[in-house]
């Protein structure tokens, strides 16, 4: 991450709080060949944006997010790649209540052993 700021969606770029935005709106599903540049997510050649629904359909509904909110494990972790890769595509990015859960990124020029782990362990007890 690059700054502690980070943690709220009100300090996030433009490009980032938009990728939040589509992620909350989906809730389930994936979003395709999300271009990354400079570590952040690129909208100007649209992804494909897939929405799942399972059968039979229950009724799932995000409400509007608030104008700022600490942001969950799984997107800081998310935000933590884009920031490691710096350029690349996302294939695959899917969600579950909106929060990433699976990532498959083809990266350009990333350094391996570069590649954060997790800031928290989870542990369970």
């Amino acid at each position: 991450m690059k700054t502690p700021d980070m943690l709220h969606y009100g300090s996030l770029s433009p490009a980032r709080k938009r990728l939040i935005d589509v992620l909350h709106g989906l809730q389930f599903g994936r979003i395709e060949n999300l271009s990354i540049a400079a570590g952040e997510p690129q909208f100007d050649d649209p992804p494909t944006i897939i929405r799942t629904i399972k059968l039979p359909a229950e009724a799932v509904t995000a409400g509007p997010c608030p104008p700022d909110f600490a942001l969950k494990q799984p997107m800081l972790d998310l935000l933590r790649y884009f920031d490691s890769y710096q350029t690349g595509v996302v294939r695959r990015l899917e969600c579950r209540f909106g929060q990433p859960c699976l990532v498959e990124i083809v990266a350009g020029g990333v350094d391996v052993g570069r590649i954060p782990e997790r800031a928290t362990p989870r542990r369970i007890t």
